[in-house]
């Protein structure tokens, strides 16, 4: 049988190929005879970047400084894939894993929807 594994991630625990490399494994233990593809997904928050890269024969990855959500700078990137088309993930630069250390920042984001 040909399985697809296509998980989205777990957020804040697990990026979607490692949550696809975990489900193929613990598949390939119960059914070892098994075709298993796997194929990471993301919905267009925290992870489609890295799905994007992994998919594409020669991603660019480019560092940049970002206003975050409490204000003060956060590292972020963008993603420059072969066509020449950037990709940004606004996830990196106001996320929820960048406000779950500030209570002000989750006030002030609702507040004035972020940057």
């Amino acid at each position: 049988m040909r399985i697809v594994v296509a998980p989205d991630s777990f957020k804040g625990s697990i990026g979607a190929a490692e949550a696809a490399t975990a489900l193929a494994e613990g598949w390939h233990r119960a059914r070892p005879g098994d075709e298993l593809v796997c194929l990471p997904l993301a919905d267009g928050g925290e992870g489609t970047l890295e799905v994007l890269a992994a998919a594409a024969a020669a991603p660019r990855w480019h560092p940049v400084q970002v206003t975050g959500p409490a204000g003060p700078a956060v590292a972020s990137c963008w993603l420059e894939l072969e066509d020449a088309a950037g990709y940004i993930e606004l996830a990196r630069a106001s996320g929820l894993p960048l406000m779950a250390a500030s209570r002000p920042a989750r006030r002030a984001y609702r507040r004035h929807g972020g940057s």
